[in-house]
Parts: structure tokens; C-alpha cells; sequence
């Protein structure tokens, strides 16, 4: 039963996200999209309202810290083929999001349950995956429509 009250839950976000995104410009859809995605890590990790409060701001400088990284390395990634300086490139990259993680494991580890920081990574990729589909999906539809208005003129 809670199982099934968490995918309803799910799919409702999933869908209202859907039709807003849609209507809202980049921006808004980006702050759109950072709010469900904090519901959908919470929802997964189980955080009450303390933990919570506490976990928040130490994600977000994280998930900025990440997304700075991988604006570096693409800025810097100029590549017309493959060489060994781009696989060094990527190496480096690799390892300075693995010093990232290591670095802020250490302070959810001192907010999180043990069981909350493994399914953490795991949430973040579920959420990313369900982003990915809902875009896929939508660039189907309006190619699908597209081409459909195309026949019919």
C-alpha cells in the first residue's frame, strides 16, 4: 500500500511536470524542475523536516560545485578527434568529481543515515533517467505531430 501511494505520488509529479514545463520559459522551468527534483530526493531518501533543513544547502552547493565542474571541462573540450590529451582530459575530470564526492560524502555523513547516503547517488540518477524519458518523450510527440500536420496539408 505504501508502495503504491509513493508511484502515485510519483506519477502525479511526473505528469504536472509535463504540462508546466511546457508553458514556463527556460528559467522557470529550470527552478520548476529543481523543486521536484528536491521533493522526488526527499521523497526517496525518506528526510524529515530536520534533516532536511539541514540536508538542503549542503546539496545545492554540491549539485552547483558539479555542474560548475562539468562547465569547466566542456568550455576546455575543443576536441576534432580523439587524442590521448582528451582521455587524460576526461581522467582528470573524473577525478576531480571523484574528490567532489568524497568531500561532501563526508558532510551528509554527519546529516544522513547511513542507509539515506546510499541512496543518494541512486536517487540522483532515477531522477535524472525520469528527466531524460519525459524529454524524450515529449520531442517524440511534437516530431510525431509534426509530421502528422505535414500529411495532412
Amino acid at each position: 500500500m505504501k508502495h503504491l501511494k509513493k508511484t502515485i505520488l510519483l506519477l502525479t509529479v511526473v505528469l504536472g511536470l509535463g504540462m508546466q514545463v511546457q508553458a514556463q520559459t527556460p528559467n522557470n522551468k529550470r527552478e520548476r524542475i529543481e523543486r521536484i527534483k528536491s521533493k522526488f530526493i526527499s521523497q526517496k531518501l525518506n528526510l524529515d523536516a530536520k534533516t532536511a533543513e539541514a540536508f538542503w544547502p549542503i546539496y545545492n552547493e554540491y549539485d552547483n560545485a558539479k555542474q560548475q565542474l562539468y562547465r569547466q571541462f566542456k568550455r576546455s573540450k575543443k576536441v576534432t578527434g580523439v587524442s590521448i590529451l582528451d582521455i587524460e582530459s576526461r581522467l582528470e575530470r573524473d577525478q576531480e568529481m571523484l574528490n567532489l564526492r568524497k568531500k561532501y560524502t563526508v558532510r551528509f555523513s554527519k546529516i544522513l543515515s547511513p542507509s539515506q547516503l546510499a541512496n543518494l547517488r541512486k536517487a540522483e540518477n532515477e531522477f535524472r533517467r525520469m528527466i531524460i524519458q519525459k524529454v524524450k518523450g515529449g520531442k517524440e510527440k511534437y516530431y510525431k505531430n509534426k509530421s502528422n500536420t505535414r500529411g495532412a496539408a
